[in-house]
């Protein structure tokens, strides 16, 4: 049976048939001595983490600009599940987490979800694995 292997701008995740995890974090040495308060330039919603996820899981968003984000979680159905984010962000990188919850603090069933980060000009889904 093999093994899944993903790349994350933080390093390498693998995970082998027996749920070994292994991770491989990078040096992060760059030829830039010290960046100060450098913002990231772009637009991102990165992996989830871990995922699949049993109780929680981490989101990580990069934003180039301050404004109002929106970040939610939908069923397969498209239909809103909760909203983990709502409210005028500053640039640069965010986390918030889910906890397998709906809007009303009842668990949800195993499956797959879909987050979706939104700003006044850019938006982008990824999908996620809850199982119980």
């Amino acid at each position: 049976m093999g093994g899944y292997s993903e790349n994350h701008y933080l390093g390498i995740l693998q995970l082998t048939a027996d749920t070994a995890w292994n991770v491989y974090l990078s040096t992060g040495e760059t030829a830039i001595e010290d960046a100060g308060s450098a913002l990231p330039p772009i637009f991102a919603l990165h992996p989830n983490f871990p995922n699949p996820f049993n109780t929680n899981t981490a989101i990580l968003y990069q934003l180039p600009q301050a404004g109002p984000v929106e970040l939610t979680i939908n069923n397969i159905a498209g239909q809103r599940v909760t909203t983990l984010v709502d409210a005028q962000k500053p640039a640069g990188r965010h986390q918030t987490a889910w906890n397998g919850r709906d809007a009303s603090g009842k668990s949800v069933g195993s499956g797959l979800y879909f987050y979706r980060l939104s700003t006044d000009t850019q938006t982008q889904t990824r999908r996620m694995i809850l199982v119980k």
